[in-house]
């Protein structure tokens, strides 16, 4: 609307000078920039904020969560999906500068810990953060440096700021001890990007409870999958950051480790979560820490509640499920 304000003044200004009335003036450099926004070509500073004011209404939908099975400790603020999270134009930009990054890098057929088969990974530092190696800046390894784009930074530190608006503070996300992280502003471990095959597999696990904290979210690009979740076996997380004596480097090399968990009771009920490509999904509480998370294989199929988005009378929907991307968002643990 400022734009065409502007350029409305600049025609009524040229208007003027051609009846003589006034002298013309060339226009500002604040007039110019606008000019140059609205413009068919504009330049990478439009094109982010479009994108942001595109994804701003960011809000969970239900239905993209059935918990028709779910256990009796679930809580439904736990595990929540944020369908179209990012644009179409931002999710193209995260693949590009992904993809950039693991260039040279193989599939690995399994990590050491067995959850996860054919895949790849990379640290997505932003130019504030270091990534895992040490180093500071916008590196990731696998070939140099690779500086991420402006549109990839922008969604990375958007989502960022509404993970903090909505899911901490005093009525946010909560700990193993049922305690709130209310103090801001949040420490992010550096965002990880996953690339796992169509053959590959996510099997059940916990996200580290010594090194990450109260949130564990992902950003789904390029194809759908559905993520189970189900009660953990019973284990111990009451460590300290550095209580065994590791270094710093150490524990940055761990911050992205899996503690594969067994479900406690495999007939006790289970949770799924539809992501199709662009949505981001936000596990906390517990959710977080007393569920395992992990991705069922192509072919699976889901039951979207009603609604217009699962066409209205609770549709089942089988997800294809290939190649797919994901960038994971994860708070520091506090020490």
């Amino acid at each position: 609307a400022l734009a065409c304000i502007m350029i409305h003044f600049l025609r009524v200004a040229s208007s003027a000078a051609a009846a003589g009335r006034v002298r013309p003036r060339p226009p500002t450099r604040a007039v110019a920039a606008i000019v140059r926004c609205v413009s068919s070509s504009p330049p990478a500073s439009c094109s982010v904020d479009a994108d942001a004011k595109a994804s701003a209404s960011l809000s969970v939908d239900p239905r993209y969560v059935d918990s028709a099975t779910a256990p009796a400790n679930f809580s439904p603020s736990s595990a929540v999906v944020y369908p179209g999270a990012v644009s179409e134009r931002e999710a193209d930009a995260l693949v590009q500068d992904i993809q950039l990054r693991m260039k040279r890098r193989r599939y690995e057929k399994g990590h050491w810990d067995a959850v996860i088969t054919l895949y790849k990974e990379v640290e997505l530092p932003l130019p504030s953060e270091s990534f895992i190696g040490g180093s500071s800046g916008n590196g990731g390894g696998g070939g140099g440096p690779q500086v991420l784009s402006d549109l990839s930074v922008a969604a990375i530190n958007r989502i960022k700021r509404q993970l903090e608006k909505k899911h901490f503070g005093p009525d946010g996300a909560r700990d193993q001890e049922g305690q709130t992280k209310d103090r801001l502003p949040i420490q992010w471990i550096p965002c990880h990007g996953i690339d796992l095959k169509k053959e590959g597999r996510l099997t059940a696990h916990v996200d580290s409870v010594r090194y990450s904290g109260f949130v564990v979210a992902g950003l789904s690009l390029l194809s759908a999958s559905i993520m189970r979740l189900r009660p953990a076996a019973e284990y111990s997380c009451s460590r300290s950051n550095n209580d065994d004596g590791t270094d710093k480097q150490q524990q940055q090399q761990q911050q992205h480790l899996y503690e594969p968990k067994p479900s406690e009771a495999p007939n006790d009920g289970h949770v799924d979560l539809y992501l199709p490509p662009r949505s981001l999904y936000v596990l906390s509480g517990v959710s977080r820490y007393e569920y395992t998370h992990e991705l069922l294989p192509d072919g699976s199929s889901f039951e979207m509640l009603p609604g217009d988005a699962g066409g209205g009378a609770g549709n089942t929907i089988e997800a294809s499920r290939d190649r797919r991307i994901s960038v994971i968002f994860r708070d520091a643990k506090e020490v």
